[in-house]
């Protein structure tokens, strides 16, 4: 894998570039079975005293835009370089240590200021080791391909709470830096928590030329069962998804075989390869950029991880709108302070709503109707809880202070209700989905003299089915009895207009 390939993908981060650590010791080069000391203080006796970066965000091979609590501050450093010879795992330990020093891992120095807080943040960080566990404990920080790495040592200074302020101490550390070898496997890269279960993902890969054939994909369980592979950059995963859990992908140049318990032989010679990850509606696909290395076993084939994760568990609304309809989700009538959110069927946060207006400390959203403030058609997530909460990607909720505000929640739509109690740090979730539109007729006719009705429209979605709902005000519709899940574009049936002279209709898309 080319280093230099990726160093315009970590330089993309929120902010402008605006410094780099400052490199205190090389340790030189460091091959599988070796091992480098790495001593130092972050005082002035040890060296110039710096702080480069306050805290530090996530690069390619960790769950997407992880960053090590933001809240958090880590003061002076002691930076060291050092370059991998070949394919490597790597693992610290320490003999002794002074203060509370934490390592991070690094690909390139770079650093940036976060404009939402302020503060500096290194943005390219690998893998971190707190060295919490034990003098003379090893903690693994993951397998890497050949390249130059950069090692820093923090002194971590406390939160940005006021009852927490930074206090600067100094740390004295000497720690162990050790190198073996590595497989494809151990080299794989982490995309995340990609979807749900049963919800369409789509990989492909394109080369440097512009060309969908040049790189090939097999997919894999966690356990090495093998289920599937594609030729050419095709579609990887059905549309129906997969099952809760982790997979394996694998890309390598075409002509390569893949068997079980990852095997894969690779065909090709050395070249670079983009890998992308479609993935849910709200989203911008997902682009990962690589380099076919034959110098080494482990760097001809390129392995991916990811997640398929479950939902909470949650009460199912069914479905509570059409497409363009408007939609209001009330927790007006709760009797605490609330903070509710939506999130879309693949996990990806989608909205949120705190204090509906100053004052009420409950929540509402609203979709209006038709255009962008609608919902589009799909599955829908709808959490609350109480404040204060940090809503992310893939359901995941951050709970502030350690606790959370509690009470009876009420949750009003569509002239219905739910309501629950919910404990300090407790949640409920509601699943809901949002129909496809209502279609327009292609025609309409009406015999009086046997009270039929006859029904043609415009095809729906490939492979859909329809159904015909009616209404005697135009509001309300319910299902016409023996008309549902049809696969033809037309329908007639009876009409009993006798108690009701004027009745609606709509086509739905099931």
């Amino acid at each position: 894998m080319k280093k230099a390939e990726f160093l315009f993908l970590v330089a993309c981060g929120s902010g402008s570039l605006g410094a780099q650590y400052v490199v205190d010791s090389n340790l030189g080069t460091l091959a599988p079975s070796g091992v480098k000391n790495v001593q130092g203080n972050t005082s002035g006796s040890g060296g110039p005293v710096r702080n480069r970066a306050d805290f530090h965000t996530g690069n390619r091979y960790f769950e997407n835009g992880f960053q090590w609590n933001f809240e958090g501050n880590w003061g002076h450093e002691r930076v060291y370089r050092f370059e991998l010879t070949a394919p490597a795992k790597l693992y610290l330990s320490s003999s002794s240590l002074t203060g509370d020093p934490d390592f991070f891992l690094l690909e390139v120095p770079d650093v940036v200021e976060e404009p939402l807080n302020g503060k500096k943040k290194a943005i390219a960080t690998l893998a971190m080791a707190p060295q919490d566990f034990g003098l003379n404990t090893e903690e693994y920080l993951g397998g890497y391909p050949p390249g130059i790495y950069y090692l820093v040592a923090e002194s971590f200074d406390g939160f940005d709470h006021p009852e927490n302020e930074p206090v600067r101490n100094d740390v004295q550390f000497s720690s162990t830096l050790a190198a073996r070898s590595a497989s494809a496997l151990d080299l794989a890269e982490h995309l995340g928590t990609l979807s749900t279960p049963n919800q369409f993902v789509r990989f492909s890969t394109i080369s440097s030329t512009g060309n969908e054939n040049a790189a090939i994909l097999g997919l894999y369980r966690e356990s090495g069962e093998f289920l599937a592979a594609t030729v050419g950059g095709d579609d990887v995963l059905a549309s129906e998804g997969l099952e809760a859990g982790d997979y394996f992908l694998a890309v390598a140049n075409e002509g390569s075989t893949f068997g079980e318990d990852f095997a894969v032989v690779a065909a090709g010679s050395n070249g670079p390869f983009q890998l992308n990850v479609s993935q849910g509606r709200h989203t911008e696909p997902l682009f990962r950029f690589g380099f076919f290395d034959f110098s080494f076993a482990a760097t001809s084939v390129k392995f991916y991880r990811f997640t398929i994760a479950e939902p909470p568990a949650y009460t199912d609304l069914g479905v509570l709108v059409r497409q363009g309809e408007p939609l209001e989700l009330s927790f007006l009538a709760s009797n605490f302070d609330t903070e509710i959110a939506v999130y879309d069927q693949h996990g990806f946060f989608f909205d949120r709503n705190d204090d509906y207006q100053p004052g009420v400390t409950q929540s509402l959203l609203q979709y209006s109707q038709g255009g962008v403030g609608a919902l589009p058609v799909g599955v829908w997530y709808l959490t609350v809880g109480g404040y204060d909460l940090v809503f992310r990607e893939h359901f995941v909720t951050d709970i502030v202070n350690g606790a959370t505000t509690e009470g009876e929640y009420v949750l009003n739509y569509n002239g219905q209700t739910e309501s629950g109690v919910l404990a300090p740090v407790e949640q409920a979730w509601f699943r809901f989905e949002v129909g496809p539109p209502v279609l327009e007729l292609a025609d309409f006719s009406f015999d009086s003299g046997q009270q039929k009705v006859q029904l043609s429209w415009e095809e729906g979605s490939p492979n859909s089915t329809y159904s015909i709902y009616r209404s005697v005000d135009g509001v309300e519709f319910t299902l016409v009895p023996g008309q549902e899940g049809m696969q033809s574009l037309s329908t007639s049936f009876h009409v009993d207009l006798s108690n009701e002279p004027k009745q609606f209709f709509q086509v739905r898309e099931d």
